[in-house]
C-alpha cells in the first residue's frame, strides 16, 4: 500500500515521494495570494492569509494531506457525528503540524481539545441512561 502522502503535488510540481510523510514549506501562500488582484483584497483578509500561510504552510497542500489521513481513517458509519468531526479537526491539526509550525502549541492544545470533546460524550460504563424503571 502506499503512503497516504505519496500523492501530493502542487500545481507548479509534480508529486514526489516524501520522506516519513513530511511536506516542503514551499510554495509560497503568496503563491495563492499572488492570483487575487491586490486592490480586490481586503486588507484584513490579507494580512489573515498570510498570517496563516507562515502558521500552517500552504493551504492547497495541508489540505491535500488532511484529505488524505481522513480517506486512510476510512468509513466510520459505526461512529457519532461527534467522534467523526473530532477525528476529521484532529486531521486537520495534524496536517497543519506536518505543514506548518510543529511548535503551534494551538495545535497541539487543540488535538486534545477535540479528543476530549469525543471522550466526554461517550457513555459512563455501567450506567444505562434508560433504567428510569426498574
Amino acid at each position: 500500500m502506499s503512503n497516504v502522502f505519496d500523492d501530493i503535488g502542487t500545481p507548479n510540481e509534480p508529486a514526489k515521494p516524501l520522506e516519513m510523510g513530511c511536506v516542503a514549506k514551499s510554495p509560497s501562500i503568496f503563491d495563492e495570494i499572488g492570483k487575487i488582484p491586490i486592490e480586490t483584497m481586503d486588507p484584513t483578509l490579507f494580512r489573515t492569509l498570510h498570517a496563516r500561510g507562515d502558521k500552517y504552510g500552504d493551504y492547497g497542500i495541508m489540505a491535500t494531506m488532511a484529505q488524505r489521513i481522513k480517506e486512510a481513517m476510512g468509513a466510520r458509519a459505526n461512529m457519532s457525528a461527534v467522534q467523526r468531526e473530532s477525528l476529521d479537526m484532529i486531521a486537520t491539526k495534524i496536517a497543519r503540524l506536518c505543514c506548518g509550525d510543529p511548535d503551534d502549541r494551538d495545535s497541539w492544545h487543540d488535538i486534545q481539545g477535540y479528543a476530549k470533546l469525543a471522550e466526554d460524550r461517550l457513555p459512563v460504563p455501567g450506567v444505562h441512561l434508560n433504567a428510569a424503571t426498574s
